[in-house]
């Protein structure tokens, strides 16, 4: 062991032929190392990451500029060691899971072609603007359609091609193209015969896009015969940002049209860092997720098969054979995997990639998702395609063996906000399909008891391009349910009838019952099922005579489960459940904290209370609480909290409702709103005959133009009650609400069930609500927004002991259905008082010596943070803290052992960049070291320009596009080591260094439009390069830049007058592709077919140079050994695990 002084302070310590080296330079400055070369050039505090130098110097180093590595990096003063990896994602995740997927059934393409001594592999032709496959795409399409034209594959390609151009989503292509019987492309028309009448293949970073300019690689694509419907993104453990990276580039892909035709053809992605999910996580970000395509945000979504019986996953892993592994992994220019401990041990590991790959690929889940498991929703404010999610996949298999049992009624238990109203179109494609084999026509009616909820169901089943009727009376429903029609549209469309019973569930007139003969099952989904389906009312014994023999199907979050009524003694058994902790876990909904009023305001509602009693002692309670001088102080306190919760945020879009006790109050306090808090420009006041000011705001349609906020402290809100305005007039304001134009609703018996808007974050809660009402009321804030870990809940009513007792009812009613070892955590809706201060002590030991009273101060300490989990835990502390403060001040705790934090939000945000910037630490591979550093260099810079005409949009647009396709060209390269991209790439860093970005008043937009575009030219002019020397090599890049090394050899000795020139056979350019690529076959066969000499590291390296030696002499070029070796040693760290 030997220890080093250089400069100010350095320790290190030789072990094993390497220096580690640890150093710290107080004053700043770089210095040089003869020994290693390696100069330092630019000023840093802290040096955090470690770097391995020329002859396997490792240096730990850290940067307070984060392009620093790369400048280090471009100047050559480390070698390619540094962007090694003891694993890459290749290695770890992505080749045993192709693996995994031919041992499925899926056969391996090869797109280049693979002839070798022991194996061959043909070049399967593809269509370049589809990613079809066509040799296995025209096969099929023959064999489908017997009696189709000669030319029929041509027409069909040349129509998929048309359509998929559409800026659809690909709706008319999955509608009209892949679900057509009768010109079919894939046999869909059963699970067995998808399975046996399909081809199915998988391919490896298959470009979409332009080849030569704008394209993304999909980790692994899946096709069916032929034509690729799904794709997987794999990363290793711990990528920076996990699924919310992929999210990001999801949106980015979408702006270019070059990728729409490929991304209109999936139907299915899935992203995996092959981890668990941690379910500490508020949004899961790591794991194995899937989504379909979207413009906007991709909606990610979890998969898990615990507890779930109802469609069990068919696993028939066949054994790959190895000639098969080889194909693939020589195919891909890494036959070195073959022997890595790790890649064996992935490819018999059951990983989290594998095995979501299973429960979506396995051929029946696969033919289940394409058929029933796409929607396509056409919303006002643009289309959307969504996917089923993995309770509602579960939920409908359950359905069918509800119905194969021979059942007429149960229950689906899934809780608010997992998708009840989806579930039931999904239901009545598949339900469709399910009685058409039998011979039986169905008819579908979802019936609500109120018609907001009628509205909203037309809406969403509308929008999912379904055929939808509407009943508000007893008559019209009696009339559909005695027709002889089995069907109220002529375009034969899917169909369902949206029923509204709010006016007819006492009337006791009996229905008609089925008076003809055609065969018709009725399916009844009766949403909402906890509310006035009373066993005593009329409409129920009804609807059940009228039909003995039709499907019950209630939906609810919250059974009714008290002993003078249960849900189940009307609608029977559950089918299926799906409680809020599940949800939780899966980030559809997120977790409840509980405020109560702060003492100060408890004081002043209290003395309102009182004062009000003496005064007038004959009043009613709602007379009292509805009192102003009582609402007055509760309002108050509802404006000054609403406004302060948004500032700690960050975020002046949250919204809260106010859930009065009474009309009146409701009522009052809107007045008072008005009085108060409303911009007088938003008031149409007039005076009544006393000659009083009755303040009154404009229309909902005059809020709704409004295109620019209210004035500065000033608010907006809407009252809603059950006689507040008309119907349209009050669904009119609600819809304002949603779309951010209202900040406080105040409402009485109105939206405390049924209502979505994720904006609403802070709920006022002023009523006592009890059983099942009050988890409904709950979780009206349950809904993600954003960053929001929480959706929050200040208590008027005291609803803890109500809380707590209706909880354990829940959790002793589904401890007795599912059984209570498979059952945890029923109580994670709302956080507790004790977890709270628990979370509280550990955020605050996470901050001690953080001075969070000093923003500079804060962010100067934190730049001296440059361990990315430390990081972590620093933005974790302080959003619990942002979160908790309130709840835990409110709650009686010490007041003075709670910290509170001005400006927490620009701290927490401070802590994000920090980490952002460390984000590209643990991401060791070359390729994502640089694409991370380029993405934070321009992604941490704020764009802010005066908009003095249209010219000067278009160039700002011309700008951003010509930075964006820099930055991919940059990421796309495979040589970092070539001097000629070291330069473009510290051109390019330097445009964007924080000095020059400040200067805007000296933005010269055309110039720099110029340089940019200037850089764009010359890397793709390298990139397109490479890409041609690659063909030599059949696409081995390692061996494009061994041939580069050869050639700077040249060149060096060129410049420096080398005599002799032990480099100048590399002029001869067709002798040293010959003698390379012959290296290479050799070295891919080794390790197929010569194992023992892989067994010893060095044996192998010798072989290397006995190779050399031999194809060197075979080609007629003397060399000395040194040369020899220096080749047989570049090669050898190419072949090392990388990448």
């Amino acid at each position: 062991m030997i220890t080093l002084r250089v400069g100010i302070f350095i320790f290190g310590v030789v072990c094993e032929q390497k220096v580690i080296i640890i150093l710290y330079l107080s004053t700043g400055n770089f210095f040089r190392m003869d020994a290693t070369c390696l100069m330092f050039c630019y000023k840093i505090r802290w040096l955090s990451m470690l770097l391995t130098v020329s002859h396997n110097v490792k240096l730990l180093i850290s940067s307070k500029y984060q392009y620093f590595l790369l400048l280090l990096y471009k100047q050559g003063y480390f070698r390619k060691e540094f962007y090694m990896a003891s694993f890459s994602e290749d290695s770890r995740v992505k080749f045993p899971t192709i693996m995994h997927l031919m041992g499925m059934g899926y056969k391996y393409v090869s797109q280049k072609g693979l002839c070798s001594k022991y194996v061959n592999a043909p070049k399967t032709d593809y269509d370049s603007r589809t990613n079809i496959l066509l040799p296995y795409f025209k096969e099929a399409y023959r064999r489908l359609n017997p009696d189709a034209a000669e030319d029929g594959a041509e027409k069909m390609l040349a129509r998929i091609q048309t359509v998929l151009s559409n800026d659809d989503l690909g709706r008319q292509f999955y509608k009209e193209v892949l679900l057509n019987t009768e010109e079919r492309i894939i046999d869909l028309s059963s699970s067995f015969n998808f399975a046996h009448n399909n081809t199915f293949q998988v391919a490896t970073e298959m470009a979409c896009g332009d080849k030569d300019g704008d394209n993304y690689r999909p980790d692994i694509t899946l096709f069916v015969n032929g034509l690729p419907l799904a794709f997987i993104e794999v990363k290793k453990e711990n990528n920076h940002k996990g699924i919310q990276a992929e999210t990001e580039r999801m949106k980015v892909r979408f702006q270019n049209p070059a990728f729409r035709r490929y991304l209109n053809i999936t139907q299915i992605m899935v992203f995996s860092n092959d981890m668990e999910y941690d379910c500490n996580e508020v949004t899961p970000t790591i794991g194995a997720f899937y989504a379909t395509i979207g413009k906007k945000d991709t909606k990610y979504n979890c998969f898990r098969e615990d507890g779930q019986d109802s469609f069990p996953v068919a696993r028939n892993i066949v054994p790959v054979s190895e000639s098969d592994e080889e194909i693939l992994l020589r195919d891909n220019n890494v036959p070195q995997y073959k022997n890595s401990s790790e890649y064996q041990t992935n490819c018999r590991a059951n990983t989290p990639t594998k095995r979501i790959c299973d429960s979506l690929f396995s051929f029946e889940r696969f033919w289940f998702l394409l058929k029933y498991g796409i929607a396509y929703v056409d919303y006002n404010n643009g289309l959307q395609k969504h996917i089923m999610r993995y309770p509602q996949i579960f939920a409908t298999k359950a359905i069918e063996k509800f119905l194969d049992s021979g059942k007429r009624k149960g229950i689906i238990w899934h809780t608010q906000g997992s998708g009840k109203t989806a579930l039931s179109f999904y239901n009545v494609k598949y339900l469709t399909d399910y009685y058409s084999k039998q011979g039986i026509v169905p008819q579908f009616f979802f019936i609500v008891d109120r018609l907001d909820l009628m509205i909203q169901a037309q809406r969403e089943f509308s929008y999912r391009g379904l055929k939808v009727n509407s009943v508000q009376t007893k008559d019209d429903f009696a009339k559909i349910i005695g027709s002889g029609l089995t069907t109220q549209n002529r375009e034969g469309k899917p169909e369902i009838t949206v029923v509204n019973i709010q006016k007819f569930s006492n009337d006791s007139k009996a229905l008609a019952k089925n008076a003809y003969n055609v065969p018709v099952q009725r399916i009844y989904f009766i949403d909402e099922a906890h509310r006035n389906y009373s066993p005593d009312g009329c409409f129920l014994k009804n609807l059940i005579q009228s039909d003995v023999n039709a499907v019950k199907i209630a939906l609810t979050g919250t059974p009714i489960i008290s002993r003078e009524y249960n849900t189940k003694d009307i609608f029977g058994e559950y089918i299926h459940t799906y409680f809020y902790n599940a949800s939780i876990a899966d980030g559809y909904t997120r977790r409840l904290i509980r405020e109560d009023i702060g003492s100060n305001y408890k004081i002043r509602l209290q003395e309102a209370l009182n004062s009000i009693r003496i005064k007038a002692h004959s009043l009613k309670e709602t007379d009292i609480y509805s009192h102003y001088v009582y609402v007055q102080p509760l309002l108050d306190y509802v404006i000054e909290d609403l406004r302060d919760f948004r500032v700690k945020n960050g975020d002046g879009t949250l919204g809260g409702m106010v859930v009065c006790n009474s009309k009146e109050q409701a009522q009052m306090m809107y007045r008072l709103f008005l009085e108060k808090y409303a911009d007088e420009s938003e008031l149409d006041n007039y005076t009544d005959e006393d000659g009083s000011i009755v303040y009154r705001s404009i229309s909902a349609n005059e809020m709704d133009v409004k295109r620019s906020p209210c004035r500065k402290g000033c608010y907006r809100a809407a009252l809603i009650t059950y006689d507040s305005f008309d119907k349209e007039t009050r669904a009119k304001w609600i819809e304002l609400f949603k779309d951010g134009k209202i900040d406080l609703l105040i409402v009485f018996q109105m939206l405390q069930t049924g209502f979505d808007s994720p904006r609403l974050k802070k709920l006022y809660l002023h009523r006592i609500v009890k059983e099942h009402n009050l988890l409904q009321t709950l979780t009206r804030v349950n809904r993600p927004y954003k960053d929001m870990k929480y959706g929050y809940v200040v208590d008027f009513a005291n609803i803890e002991e109500e809380y707590s007792k209706t909880n354990k009812e829940y959790q002793s009613e589904l401890e007795h259905e599912v059984g209570k070892d498979s059952f945890k955590d029923t109580d994670k809706l709302l956080v507790t008082i004790e977890e709270a201060k628990a979370r509280f002590e550990d955020a605050k030991k996470a901050l001690s010596g953080y001075e969070l009273d000093n923003p500079e101060l804060f962010s100067r300490q934190l730049n001296m943070e440059d361990d990315r989990e430390s990081v972590r835990k620093i933005v974790g502390a302080l959003e619990d803290m942002r979160s908790l403060q309130n709840m835990l001040i409110s709650q009686g705790s010490e007041g003075e052992r709670i910290v509170e934090v001005e400006n927490i939000h620009n701290l927490i945000k401070a802590a994000k960049n920090r980490l952002d910037l460390l984000g590209f630490v643990d991401n060791s591979d070359e390729a994502s070291n640089v694409r991370q550093l380029l993405n934070t260099a321009l992604e941490n810079i704020e764009f802010s320009f005066v908009k003095r005409g249209e010219g000067e949009l278009e160039i700002l647009e011309q700008y951003k596009q010509a930075v964006a396709h820099a930055r991919q060209q940059l990421g796309a390269c495979v040589d970092r080591d070539d001097p000629e991209y070291r330069s473009i790439l510290e051109e390019f860093m330097r445009l964007f260094q924080k000095k020059d970005m400040e200067q805007q008043d000296e933005f010269n937009m055309h110039k720099r439009v110029e340089n940019v575009n200037d850089i764009l030219r010359r890397i793709k002019r390298i990139n397109e390069r490479d890409a041609l020397e690659a063909i030599k090599y059949n696409g081995d890049t390692k061996f494009v830049r061994v041939e580069k090394r050869l050639r700077e050899k040249d060149k060096e000795e060129i410049e420096h007058n080398t005599k002799p020139r032990q480099y100048a056979w590399t002029e001869e350019k067709q002798k040293m592709t010959v003698i390379l690529l012959a290296i290479k076959q050799d070295l891919d066969d080794i390790y197929f077919h010569n194992q023992a000499i892989l067994e010893v590291p060095a044996y192998f390296k010798k072989n290397i140079l006995t190779y050399v030696t031999r194809h060197f002499k075979e080609e007629d070029i003397n060399t000395d050994r040194p040369v020899r070796q220096y080749i047989s040693d570049i090669i050898n760290r190419e072949y090392q695990i990388t990448r």
